[in-house]
């Protein structure tokens, strides 16, 4: 009786184990492809899932979202434009699962764009481009973890009214030093 407990609790254990380091690698910033792109839009027919995404804004963001796509792969496709009258050194989005209590774990991915060592110092990835005011970029983000982010399934069992991921713009760094915080700004009405 005593072995067999054992065994249980230290299955148990192991799977805590597993969960926890799959959440602690899918909250890790992650890494994206970037281009700066001339206003075109993409209009291809892989686009999809963009009702599967909430896009959260805040007042006076100066980063604005024209397009959001999910390809096949899957992979994300942000359309953005520098609204502000400065330029950009780093634009941080973070995807973020819901608020549901029948999710195991909520993990929450970075998608950046920029010069990622303002964030992360250690970071070995080349920087994009400084976004200038009025330029657009696409930020083309894969993540293992993507994959069910986007799935319905995975929130099948949530309210309607979380049944889905958010993307929301958390930080932009400026090239003249300065940084506009989400935490810092009101909801947009």
């Amino acid at each position: 009786m005593r072995r067999m407990t054992r065994s249980i609790i230290g299955s148990l254990l192991a799977l805590l184990i597993m969960l926890a380091i799959f959440a602690y690698r899918a909250s890790r910033t992650i890494r994206a492809g970037r281009v700066v792109v001339p206003s075109v839009s993409n209009q291809s027919s892989d686009q999809g899932r963009i009702e599967n995404i909430r896009l959260v804004s805040k007042a006076n963001e100066p980063i604005s979202v024209l397009e959001l796509n999910v390809r096949e792969g899957p992979s994300l496709t942000i359309k953005v434009k520098n609204v502000s009258e400065k330029s950009v050194r780093l634009v941080a989005y973070t995807l973020n699962q819901p608020n549901c209590q029948e999710l195991a774990y909520k993990a929450d991915l970075w998608v950046l764009y920029g010069d990622r060592k303002l964030m992360s110092p250690n970071d070995k990835t080349p920087a994009d481009p400084v976004l200038k005011q009025g330029e657009n970029a696409v930020i083309v983000f894969t993540h293992k973890a993507l994959d069910q982010f986007l799935r319905p399934t995975t929130y099948a069992s949530c309210s309607p009214d979380s049944n889905r991921p958010s993307l929301s713009l958390a930080k932009v760094y400026f090239d003249d030093g300065t940084i506009w915080d989400a935490s810092k700004q009101t909801p947009q009405s």
